[in-house]
């Protein structure tokens, strides 16, 4: 697939994700990886006897995941992240949920360099019962058309 560029995108477009499931694994990984080893992740008789009552996913797994999920649209291929600005949990996403992402483009500005151009993507991450689990707005560098 080739990666879209710059130049195709309109703000206001709207994109959806194909889903994906999180496992134990995943959150594992995750933990092993950071070294996060929160209870609230890692400890099944910890994690009953919170609100959640169960394990819940770190929120920054959510973010990596979601930046898979949107590499799946082609929207990642060559373009460099900037910045993740008024990043959001606002529910808890457990093992056995699955996730995906309807973004929109909020904005886009071209660079002083004809080549590249500023997209700012609205983020929008849902579970399988369209709950919303956590909102944030990427901005990415994107390659534009030759001219």
């Amino acid at each position: 697939m080739e990666p879209k560029l710059y130049d195709e995108f309109r703000v206001g477009e709207k994109f959806t994700t194909p889903a994906r499931t999180v496992t134990e694994t995943d959150i594992v990984n995750y933990c092993c990886l950071s070294g996060d080893f929160n209870p609230l992740h890692t400890d099944d008789e910890f994690a009953k006897k919170t609100q959640f009552q169960s394990r819940i996913a770190p929120g920054p797994l959510i973010v990596a995941i979601s930046s898979g999920l949107r590499g799946r649209l082609g929207i990642n291929e060559g373009a460099i992240l900037l910045e993740i600005d008024k990043l959001r949990f606002s529910y808890p996403v457990k093992i056995g949920d699955t996730i995906h992402l309807e973004l929109t483009v909020a904005s886009k500005k071209e660079k002083s360099k004809a080549e590249r151009g500023i997209l700012a993507l609205n983020t929008v991450v849902l579970n399988q019962q369209q709950k919303v689990v956590s909102t944030y707005e990427t901005t990415l560098m994107v390659k534009r058309k030759k001219p």
